[in-house]
């Protein structure tokens, strides 16, 4: 049963959601309207202090969720023709708003690197889109390398989302995209994650 969920959770298609996503939520028994919305945000602003603000504005926010256990590969390929790899892991959190729209920031580890991916030192990242629901995300990326060229590049990846159900009643989230810049001629990338405070069955 899904009544009462965010909007991210509402539209899971193969899977279905056996627990609630954050305690505001684990009470509900009836689809929330507009009014209810309003009055969750507003409490959840009341009860809440700055040092545990989400990253939206807790007047609009509908619910919070953590991007765990991620995994990432990307794959490039500059314009002078050389390629590369940089993979490793990542944690995040997602705030879905009272738009229903949806804003991660993501926090990426390298843990390998191949080819010209051994110039790339760091990635800091954020997006917003499906990363906790099947559908259209955008994924932003400045780039710390030891190449002065590439060092602080800006990528701009725009891919979709698949959602599949693991074998321990975890939601797993796949995204791929792809960007290009002038310094990158082709760049693709892989993310995998578990969606926090949720679960599922096949």
């Amino acid at each position: 049963m899904t009544n009462g969920f965010p909007q991210f959770i509402s539209m899971l298609r193969p899977v279905v959601i056996v627990t609630a996503l954050t305690p505001l939520f684990a009470a509900c028994s009836s689809p929330l309207t507009p009014t209810d919305l309003t009055s969750i945000a507003e409490r959840q602003s009341t009860a809440s202090s700055s040092s545990d603000a989400p990253l939206a504005s807790n007047r609009r926010t509908v619910a919070s969720y953590p991007l765990e256990n991620g995994v990432f590969t990307i794959t490039f390929r500059t314009a002078d023709g050389t390629s590369g790899t940089i993979s490793g892991t990542y944690t995040g959190q997602a705030v879905v708003g009272m738009s229903g729209n949806t804003a991660a920031s993501l926090d990426f580890h390298i843990s390998q690197t191949t080819g010209a991916g051994s110039l790339i030192t760091g990635l800091d990242g954020g997006g917003s889109g499906a990363f906790g629901e099947a559908g259209d995300f955008t994924l932003a990326l400045r780039v710390a390398s030891s190449s002065k060229v590439l060092d602080g590049s800006k990528v701009m990846f725009r891919g979709t989302t698949q959602l599949s159900c693991s074998a321990a009643g975890r939601i797993i989230a796949t995204l791929r995209a792809t960007a290009s810049t002038a310094r990158f001629a082709e760049i693709t990338t892989e993310l995998h994650h578990e969606i926090g405070n949720a679960g599922c069955s096949a």
